[in-house]
Parts: structure tokens; C-alpha cells; sequence
């Protein structure tokens, strides 16, 4: 799971970001660390093993290798006017790791460090990094018309991944993100729900779960009281 520390905790219309959870193509360790911007932000991409390429992919630039880990650049290269941004980093012979990150993430230095894991996905099974390259680009797409208040094509093309990719939570959690700015706070808590579902233990999600229960009067005593 990735942590965005010291993100903000707020859902207005005024501020509100789109967060989204990682697209866990293995179980393997991920860590993104965003650290306090003291100078000019810098963007530092590990992996274990090294040697892996970093290939960044946004919704207004077509994608393009920055390097090879360990690298340390600027973001400004790549994250200008986007808002999302998708980091993959790849390795022959290893499953490649996907990171998303809103465009709020480059406002200060951002350390991503992965381990790979030995890819053992049989042949027949290849297709399958096209199917996560195409949820992946969608993914940033929808979060690219939700920014910009196009809830309800970002709707359409979020209920259209679901069809083809029906058990990655990330989409359900931008569904209750649309609705949640709609006000229509059932239908959201409905989506977070099938996202905890699908992944438990996604800390935006179950604090989204229970933001809504207390607006909406839900929560039993006992949890009104902790």
C-alpha cells in the first residue's frame, strides 16, 4: 500500500484530491515516502534489484523512460500539467511494479522504493500487463475528468473498466469519490464498501467508511465515542 504522509484529510469540493491506492500487481514491498520540500523537489526512484527502468506515463504526456534505478531528477520534466501521474518501474525477468500519484505528490520530494519480485507468470498469461496498462491508463484518465468536474463521463468510463477489470478496488474507490462530491453519500459509502471488500485494510478507504457514517448518523455509540 502506498502512504501519502502529511496529505490532507479533507473531501470539500474546494480542496478536494483524488487519492488512489496502488494497483498491486504482487504482494511485494512498496514504499513511497513524500518528504518535506526544503529546496527544489526532487523525485528518487530505488528498487531492489537495481538496474530496473523507470517509465512515467501522464494524462497529458505519452510515456517515457527517465532512467534506470537508482535515479534521483526533477519531476518537473515529466509532471508539468498533469494531473495524475503513473510510475512503472521494470525489469527483465521481474513482475514490474505500478505507482500512481496525483499531481499534488510533486509539489515535494518523492522517494519510491520497490522490491521486485522474479516474474514466474507463464506465457500463456503475458497478456496480462496489457490488461494492467490499459485499467492503469484508464484509472488516470478518470482522475483527470474528475478534476475537472466531468463527473459523468469519468462515471461512464469507470463502470466501463469495472466490466473488464471487476476486482480492482481502485475503481470503486473513484466511484465513491464521485459520488461522495455529489453529496450522494449512500451511493458512495456503497462504493467504498466493495473496495474494502475487494482490498481490506486500505486506510483512505475505511477512513472514507467512516467519515460518511458519522455525517450520516450511523455509527453505534460505541464507535461515536472512540
Amino acid at each position: 500500500m502506498i502512504r501519502l504522509e502529511d496529505s490532507p484529510d479533507r473531501f470539500d469540493d474546494e480542496d478536494f484530491t483524488v487519492r488512489t491506492p496502488l494497483f498491486k500487481l504482487s504482494r511485494a514491498l512498496t514504499c513511497l515516502l513524500i518528504l518535506p520540500n526544503c529546496s527544489s523537489p526532487q523525485f528518487v526512484v530505488d528498487s531492489e534489484p537495481n538496474g530496473a527502468q523507470v517509465v512515467v506515463t501522464s494524462d497529458s504526456h505519452s510515456p517515457q523512460m527517465i532512467g534506470s534505478t537508482p535515479i534521483t531528477t526533477s519531476p518537473s520534466a515529466f509532471a508539468s500539467g498533469s494531473s495524475s501521474t503513473i510510475v512503472e518501474i521494470k525489469k527483465a525477468g521481474f513482475v514490474s511494479r505500478l505507482v500512481h500519484l496525483p499531481e499534488t505528490t510533486f509539489s515535494r520530494s518523492t522517494h519510491i522504493k520497490v522490491k521486485l519480485t522474479e516474474d514466474r507468470v507463464p506465457a500463456s498469461c503475458e497478456n496480462q500487463n496489457l490488461a494492467v496498462r490499459d485499467v492503469s491508463r484508464g484509472i488516470a484518465r478518470a482522475q483527470s475528468l474528475i478534476a475537472s468536474k466531468k463527473m459523468d463521463e469519468a462515471m461512464n468510463l469507470l463502470k466501463n473498466l469495472i466490466a473488464r477489470f471487476p476486482e480492482n478496488p481502485v475503481l470503486y474507490d473513484l466511484i465513491g469519490n464521485i459520488y461522495y462530491m455529489q453529496r450522494e453519500l449512500q451511493l458512495a459509502l456503497s462504493a467504498y464498501k466493495k473496495s474494502n471488500q475487494i482490498e481490506p485494510g486500505n486506510s483512505e478507504t475505511e477512513n472514507m467508511i467512516e467519515k460518511i457514517k458519522l455525517i450520516s448518523g450511523d455509527r453505534s455509540p460505541a464507535e461515536a465515542g472512540t
